[in-house]
């Protein structure tokens, strides 16, 4: 895959065909190779890939990988790089054109593949190819045994079990040594009495530092798209499965990928007035993986409690990181005593583009209706989690929006800004909004 539809890890590509994962190996090249290339791994050092002119040879094959983003990479002599070792492989190079269903075995000629039509998989067959063609797309069987530490390995689990953790004070849920990358985080309070503000619950502090980068330096109301403390509520990747306000207890949950190459930190702060009981649990791959060299970067940005002048716009995020995908975003907006707040537009500028991705009014960006009259509901690529006016009885107009972009994707090669509209001329007058509108974006960066 190639340009903005290729930022994407040769796992990722795999999984949205609904094939297995492929397997990445990092293993060093006996001579200069390029994407596509057939090797073996040495039988006498199996972190080293040496090519071979021997037909059909009975061997673990690989193949040289292109980078996490569908491009050709060169791996020179001596060096280590990315092979594939099973699953679907973009490229693999031939001596002769194949047909979908061909079987592949090793060539005469060194680095290439030769495709074989047969009924059953001949002596030495690495795999088969899916397209038409001397580069054709293929699947690998794999076979390759390596040592722990070579191939990606099991999940692993970082927890602070049940303990007081003072006011004000921070807590480490976990502090690791990469490379590896975290897979999810699950978070609980409970304080030891009821704090004077219940809204510590949704305010306790959140900072995530990747590679010795703060990354993540949020509240967790935020990160969890539960501001103003959100019922519970869940999905399949992200949730609230406790809100007790009064009582200063709460619990969220949230699947993301945080990649890091050499360390990982998550930490909390407690921000009641009062001590409170603690339980937070990170869930993350050791050791290298299908993710290529890690270079890709999870980047968020927050803001909280901002005044947003009726009809004025809001910017969320306004970023030049270089290429890299939206992964979604979050908007809380706590109003005034009427919902015509929500006539505001939405809007995506990717890479500077004159006519932005426009969502016509914000429960449109998060695929509602009508202000949400029937009520609350949340999927995995959208939802609302808070209602306030409907769901508390209480005459304050506060909602809180969730968006993320999975399947569908939106990624940018230079930049990415995210704005919202406090309300629209001709469609009611919201006021000014003081008491807070509350934002956070999530990307990647390569």
């Amino acid at each position: 895959m190639k340009g903005k539809s290729g930022f994407v890890s040769p796992g990722e590509v795999i999984r949205a065909y609904h094939i297995n994962e492929c397997k990445m190996l990092w293993l060093m090249a006996a001579e200069t190779v390029q994407s596509g290339d057939v090797l073996i791994v040495d039988p006498g050092a199996v972190c080293r890939a040496v090519g071979i002119e021997v037909e059909a040879a009975v061997a673990p094959v690989v193949v040289v990988a292109q980078d996490d983003q569908g491009i050709t990479q060169t791996i020179i002599a001596g060096s280590f790089g990315w092979f594939q070792g099973w699953g679907r492989c973009p490229q693999v190079n031939l001596v002769n054109s194949a047909y979908p269903g061909d079987w592949l075995i090793t060539s005469e000629t060194k680095h290439k593949a030769k495709a074989v039509t047969s009924d059953a998989p001949p002596p030495g067959a690495f795999g088969y190819a899916l397209t038409t063609g001397s580069v054709p797309e293929a699947y690998l069987f794999g076979g390759i045994q390596l040592a722990a530490g070579d191939e990606w390995r099991e999940l692993k689990i970082a927890q602070q079990e049940w303990q007081m953790v003072a006011a004000s004070a921070w807590i480490t849920v976990a502090d690791l040594v990469g490379p590896g990358e975290m897979a999810a985080l699950w978070l609980a309070f409970a304080a030891q009495a009821p704090p004077s503000d219940g809204n510590c619950a949704w305010k306790h502090a959140l900072k995530i530092t990747v590679d010795g980068t703060v990354e993540v330096d949020t509240i967790v109301g935020n990160f969890f798209a539960s501001t103003f403390g959100s019922p519970r509520w869940s999905t399949n990747h992200i949730g609230c499965s406790r809100m007790k306000m009064p009582q200063g207890e709460s619990s969220f949950y949230r699947y993301v990928r945080v990649p890091f190459n050499s360390s990982l930190k998550v930490e909390v702060q407690n921000v009641a007035d009062q001590s409170v009981y603690f339980w937070g649990q990170v869930d993350w791959y050791d050791g290298r993986g299908i993710y290529g060299d890690r270079s890709r970067h999870f980047k968020c940005v927050t803001k909280q409690a901002q005044t947003v002048d009726e009809y004025a716009t809001y910017t969320l995020v306004d970023a030049t990181p270089g290429r890299g995908r939206l992964e979604g975003f979050m908007l809380a907006i706590d109003g005034n005593n009427d919902w015509s707040f929500l006539e505001g537009n939405v809007k995506i500028y990717i890479d500077g583009a004159a006519t932005p991705i426009e969502y016509a009014g914000t429960e449109d960006a998060f695929l509602g209706s009508f202000y949400y009259a029937d009520g609350k509901w949340q999927a995995d690529f959208g939802g609302m989690t808070k209602r306030h006016a409907l769901t508390d009885g209480s005459p304050y107009y506060q909602c809180c929006f969730y968006r993320f972009y999975r399947d569908e994707q939106l990624p940018f090669d230079n930049s990415i800004k995210i704005t919202w509209q406090n309300g629209k001329a001709g469609k009611g007058s919201p006021g000014d909004i003081v008491n807070g509108v509350y934002s956070e974006v999530w990307y990647y960066t390569s």
